[in-house]
């Protein structure tokens, strides 16, 4: 796994390499859910208001999931997605091919 974050309600959330993302009970390690977003992800999970996001590279997409791991929300993005960071509360980063785009963590859409 990588891209390991802390999560809400202690768990833990991973970058699977296989692509997309698992959580895991931080006090027991017992899994608590797991969602595929393809073998083009990118490197990490992070927090939103309403759930996690996570990114694929191509097509450019952004996936909003809730915390039991079910997809609320699919963005395509109009260009290559090559990574995904936190700004500051409320605010990603979404890293594209020669750009760098801001995205309300609420309703990520770029």
């Amino acid at each position: 796994m990588a891209g390991v974050r802390g999560g809400r309600c202690g768990s833990v959330r991973a970058r699977e390499r296989r692509g997309g993302a698992v959580a895991l009970d931080l006090t027991t390690g017992a899994f608590r859910w797991r969602v595929s977003a393809g073998p083009d992800a990118v490197d990490h999970v992070v927090p939103a208001a309403s759930g996690h996001v996570l990114a694929t590279g191509r097509p450019g997409l952004l996936l909003l999931v809730d915390d039991t791991g079910r997809p609320r929300e699919r963005r395509l993005v109009d260009q290559q997605i090559s990574g995904l960071r936190v700004s500051t509360p409320g605010v990603l980063l979404v890293a594209g091919k020669g750009s760098l785009l801001a995205v309300d963590a609420a309703t990520p859409s770029a």
